[in-house]
């Protein structure tokens, strides 16, 4: 995605699977989610993740973490990620939306959408294809 002819920062909504690729350290998925965070991190673009993930990221980074660990880490990521919510007719949209087999990411799609992302960055676009915003994988994500 070449985002060149932009003037303002290109906004990102981050899938859930982004961050625990960073935090938990996935092979072989590590080092492309890790420079779409560092991305977000430097201010070169602006990063959003939703409320339910937050609660998901936490859910499961306990299970490999002390507790002041995921605080720590939690509280380090959303000094420099936005946070993404939606309202109840936007989750009504997305219960009554039976294009996506799975409700969740029907519920990031309306979040990014509530904030204007520009694209979806994840490692399941194809769980995406009926998506207002259109996911990309961190490979393809390119800031020029």
């Amino acid at each position: 995605m070449d985002h060149s002819k932009r003037q303002a920062k290109p906004k990102v909504f981050i899938d859930t699977n982004i961050i625990l690729d960073v935090l938990l350290k996935r092979k072989p998925f590590y080092d492309e989610s890790k420079r779409i965070v560092d991305l977000c991190r430097r201010t070169i673009i602006n990063g959003y993740v939703s409320q339910h993930s937050v609660a998901t990221i936490w859910y499961v980074i306990r299970r490999e973490f002390e507790d002041a660990t995921c605080r720590t880490l939690m509280m380090s990521f959303l000094s420099f990620l936005d946070i993404a919510g939606a309202k109840k007719d936007q989750i009504l949209d997305a219960v009554n939306n039976d294009a996506f087999p799975d409700f969740e990411d029907c519920l990031q799609d309306e979040c990014a959408f509530s904030v204007d992302a520009d694209y979806i960055i994840t490692r399941n676009k194809k769980d995406f294809a009926a998506a207002k915003v259109q996911a990309v994988y961190p490979e393809e994500f390119v800031v020029a």
